[in-house]
């Protein structure tokens, strides 16, 4: 445990329940429910367009795993040929925040996930993971269409 005590809370947690913090969990589960059909539905026209225009306009893009079997947040591509740790740090600089693999996985040089489904080192080690929120607007994936095709065609 973190916390020591709590002998009141069957020795799980110490001291009283944060009310605040799961009166504020509660309202945010119930905003969720309200908006999460018509949330989705947005968000996967948007991947959908990232997704088609990158594949259109950057040879050697290519998308892991299925196109429709996928969370509507959520696009990971390899772009093979690419260096894509450097180009992370290009898109950081900026503005755009994207990832070569799962936080929980640093230190590692290549995508497992990647390299279990398309049983392909070269692509499992040049992925990029974009996620898409409630903030993401379709100016924000034109800019990240553009910038990506940018970088690429520069490197």
């Amino acid at each position: 445990p973190f916390l020591f005590g709590g002998g009141q809370e069957k020795g799980i947690r110490p001291g009283t329940e944060n009310v605040p913090a799961i009166v504020g969990l509660a309202s945010a589960l119930e905003r969720a429910t309200v908006h999460r059909e018509k949330e989705s539905v947005r968000l996967t026209k948007l991947r959908d367009m990232l997704i088609d225009e990158v594949i259109k306009r950057i040879s050697g893009a290519i998308l892991n795993g299925s196109k429709t079997e996928r969370l509507p947040n959520n696009i990971n591509m390899s772009f093979l040929g690419t260096d894509t740790e450097f180009l992370v740090l290009q898109l950081d600089a900026a503005g755009i925040a994207c990832s070569t693999k799962s936080a929980c996985k640093e230190g590692e040089k290549a995508s497992h996930v990647v390299a279990a489904l398309e049983n392909n080192t070269e692509r499992a080690n040049a992925t990029i993971r974009f996620s898409l929120g409630a903030d993401t607007k379709k100016s924000d994936i034109v800019c990240v269409i553009k910038t990506v095709e940018r970088l690429i065609k520069k490197s």
